[in-house]
């Protein structure tokens, strides 16, 4: 999270001013806002260095458990990114030396490049894009195609009890009453669906 790389970065140099501005930017209080920009440094920097500790601790509290609530897939996927980013740094590092040493070994160069460009970078695109449509949208895009086929499911097994029912005539039949009790928990989803979706 920037904001978090911004506030640590702050701590290592306490420059008063880069603090004021950071609180600025991501602190809440109105009062402390206009307070730290009034007056002089010496009266203020220590409430501001406290303040932005707490914002910092409170930042860093959000984004764990922003984390924890990722569902496991993207765990998995960001994890795996990790180490691709682990083994991208090891391939630039490698070409590093070799351009360094003026070793003649262009094929090798050649192959670092093709590994980082054709299936590291690509593969980090995907896994950082999908990260990123979970944060937009609170869901993976697999997530959203088993819930559109699920509704589509629930539509299907609606219709197919409507048609048990009408061709059913004795009624008190214990099979009857458990398709007519399906049938009325199906409708009851349908229609929750339909009032989320209507409210979105």
């Amino acid at each position: 999270m920037k904001a978090i790389e911004e506030i640590e970065r702050w701590f290592e140099t306490e420059i008063y001013y880069e603090g004021v501005q950071l609180y600025q930017k991501y602190g809440t209080n109105d009062y402390l806002k206009k307070f730290f920009n009034d007056g002089t440094e010496r009266h203020r920097r220590a409430l501001l260095s406290t303040e932005l500790k707490e914002l910092l601790e409170q930042l860093q509290l959000e984004a764990q458990q922003k984390a924890e609530a990722r569902p496991s897939e993207l765990q998995l996927l960001l994890r795996e990114a990790g180490s691709l980013m682990d083994e991208r740094t090891a391939l630039k590092e490698r070409a590093r030396q070799l351009i360094e040493r003026k070793l003649d070994t262009p094929q090798e160069l050649g192959e670092i490049v093709l590994e980082i460009m054709q299936r590291i970078t690509p593969r980090l695109d995907e896994i950082f894009g999908l990260r990123d449509f979970y944060e937009a949208n609170g869901y993976l895009p697999e997530t959203a195609a088993l819930a559109v086929q699920s509704i589509s499911d629930l539509y299907t097994r609606r219709n197919t009890l409507r048609t048990y029912l009408s061709r059913t005539a004795v009624k008190g039949s214990a099979k009857r009453q458990l398709w007519l009790n399906e049938l009325f928990a199906i409708e009851q989803k349908l229609k929750g669906l339909k009032d989320a979706i209507s409210n979105e």
